[in-house]
């Protein structure tokens, strides 16, 4: 391991010289070596959050394009309802796909209904109020 990190840290040293910008991004932050994390190395931590209404319905359009949507304008009512929630961009397209199989087995379009049965019965958020404020505090 130590190996490879001094690779690594060689290579990202040089990046800046060469005109590169590094860019890293890791769900478990904390768990970087400290000598990549040290200042100089990374130099800001930005903190990127669950999606906001308009990125939860810009998901569901996309995870949901080419399959059968009962009314598409009910995708907003949806996302307005699951926002602030704790739900993951992975979360929104696992949402979507157990709609759609839910709808695929009762022979309909994938409905409202169907997203919102995949949140009561399948599909539970994935941040937590705790998981959020600690990797807030953690990007200080």
């Amino acid at each position: 391991k130590a190996e490879e990190v001094n690779e690594w840290l060689v290579q990202i040293n040089n990046c800046a010289d060469r005109g590169i910008l590094f860019i890293a991004a890791s769900n478990e932050p904390w768990k970087i070596d400290e000598a990549v994390r040290r200042t100089g190395r990374i130099d800001k931590k930005i903190y990127v959050g669950p999606p906001d209404n308009g990125a939860i319905l810009e998901m569901l359009a996309h995870h949901l394009t080419g399959r059968p949507v009962q009314r598409e304008n009910d995708l907003g009512v949806f996302a307005q309802k699951i926002t602030g929630l704790g739900y993951s961009a992975s979360d929104i397209k696992v949402l979507a796909d157990e709609a759609a199989k839910m709808a695929l087995k009762c022979d309909a379009e994938i409905s409202i209904d169907h997203l919102m049965q995949a949140v009561a019965e399948r599909v539970p958020p994935s941040v937590t109020r705790e998981s959020e404020e600690f990797y807030l505090s953690f990007a200080e």
